[in-house]
């Protein structure tokens, strides 16, 4: 992967007016035109990809901001969305958007909405789709079902893919032959 060139962005996070505590700032930006919707595995990365990835962009009420965070919510982006950061005005707005996130989280965790019982209940949720998605939907596609299997259950379930030809119609009754004109002219 060729490296970007280096914008600093977040010339001064004060233009932010956020009061929250903010330290370093510095931004690799991506590489643009075609990114992966998916991050990358570790197993696919270089060490030089590591090193850049793992580049502190901010650090905000505790937390830091990577330049792999960065790269993955842009890259979680439709093409269409992700094309705009190469204008580094709105890679630097997409970072502050980043910031205020992580200030407004820190600031629910402080005043207890962490324990909430419906962030809970949330957090479980989302739980249980990444691991129905990272266990079932990517590790099962149709080219790891063996062919015996698809056969044993097509033959098991005949009446399921071979059923009769059907037709269905509908018929309105009317009195008159005046009514039926009638109501095909308001249908017309």
């Amino acid at each position: 992967m060729r490296r970007a060139s280096v914008t600093t962005l977040l010339f001064s996070l004060a233009l932010l007016g956020l009061t929250g505590t903010v330290t370093s700032v510095a931004f690799a930006q991506p590489e643009q035109p075609e990114q992966p919707e998916q991050p990358p595995s570790e197993a696919e990365l270089t060490p030089e990809d590591r090193t850049r990835r793992a580049q502190v962009v901010v650090r905000v009420s505790g937390t830091e901001i990577t330049v792999g965070d960065v790269e993955d919510q842009i890259n979680a982006q439709s093409p269409f969305l992700r094309a705009r950061y190469q204008d580094p005005s709105r890679l630097r707005d997409f970072v502050q958007q980043m910031v205020r996130f992580e200030l407004m989280a820190a600031a629910a965790v402080e005043k207890g909405y962490g324990d909430h019982p419906g962030v809970v209940r949330t957090r479980k949720q989302n739980a249980v789709q990444r691991m129905i998605r990272e266990r079932f939907e990517e590790d099962l596609t149709p080219e790891t079902i063996p062919e015996a299997d698809i056969r044993a259950y097509y033959d098991g379930n005949d009446a399921e893919f071979h059923r009769p030809e059907m037709v269905r119609a509908s018929h309105i009754q009317v009195a008159t032959s005046e009514d039926a004109v009638a109501l095909i002219t308001e249908l017309a």
